[in-house]
């Protein structure tokens, strides 16, 4: 079995709070004391040094303490990722919907990351870029710390094509072609994105490929990678995604719909391998509703 995927927290160096544990309960109020207390006794909450701490030891901010995350009766997810692609370094991944690739709220080993680590037997696995939980398509994970960075760069660099399908509910649009500069920056709540005034920090191609039964389905190409990107330049021309659940308008979050997907996907992908200089071109086998 894989090691859990650690979290690290931040301590300030000034704070009023009189031991770790109250440091934990204050900033983690969603669970509870008891259960903060017996993670400190089972040795789950370290320094970055792994040693473990004592839940009334005096809080000592500056550093960072690593723990793990968990969650009780986590939810399954019934849809299953396919590796499309693998050598000695890379890992190519079609990510169903619904599935998302790091723990985060009430995910732990319902995580792509997770999975991929547990199959392959490999605890190094870690992805190169992300997607978000409601989209599915292509993702890669590098399998060797040692060779982590030299794709990261491809990213980073925007070295890498990536080529995004979605589809959206309206008659066709009067103009087939879109190329939006604009700022995103976080919005309200705060784990939306919202397009705002200042200097433009993503960029993204948007094309008409077809338009029927009130339906029309569109290529993207994000040139930068700010979060919720394209779900916002979407819906800014007019055309959110369909099943969407945050944009245009967002009044609370719905249970998944297991039925009704966000109709986005990570299409394609292509680069040139920093190694072998080999060109790599790729195509997800998931389709979205025509």
């Amino acid at each position: 079995m894989s090691k859990l995927i650690p979290s690290k927290v931040w301590l300030p160096k000034e704070s009023h709070h009189q031991n770790y544990l109250d440091f934990f309960c204050e900033t983690f109020p969603q669970i509870s004391r008891d259960t903060w207390a017996k993670r400190f006794t089972e040795g789950k909450i370290t320094t970055t040094q792994e040693e473990t701490l004592n839940a009334k030891a005096p809080y000592c901010g500056d550093q960072h303490l690593i723990y793990y995350r968990e969650v009780e009766n986590e939810k399954v997810i019934p849809f299953q990722e396919q590796i499309l692609y693998e050598d000695e370094n890379l890992l190519l991944v079609d990510k169903p919907h619904f599935l998302p690739i790091h723990p985060a709220g009430p995910y732990v080993k319902e995580t792509l990351v997770y999975r991929l680590r547990e199959s392959q037997n490999n605890p190094d696995i870690s992805p190169l870029h992300r997607i978000d939980r409601l989209t599915a398509g292509l993702v890669f994970f590098s399998k060797k710390v040692s060779i982590r960075k030299d794709y990261q760069l491809l990213f980073e660099n925007r070295l890498v094509e990536k080529t995004y399908h979605a589809i959206s509910a309206g008659p066709a649009p009067d103009q087939g072609y879109w190329h939006l500069k604009n700022r995103i920056e976080a919005g309200e709540p705060w784990f939306l994105s919202a397009i705002k005034e200042g200097k433009a920090n993503s960029e993204s191609y948007i094309n008409v490929i077809e338009a029927k039964d009130n339906l029309v389905k569109f290529e993207l190409k994000p040139i930068s990678g700010k979060k919720h990107q394209l779900r916002v330049h979407l819906a800014s021309i007019g055309y959110p995604i369909l099943h969407d659940p945050l944009y245009p308008s967002f009044v609370e979050k719905p249970p998944d719909n297991y039925e009704k997907p966000m109709q986005l996907l990570a299409q394609s992908i292509a680069f040139t391998d920093p190694f072998s200089k080999k060109r790599h071109s790729f195509q997800s086998q998931l389709k979205l509703l025509f």
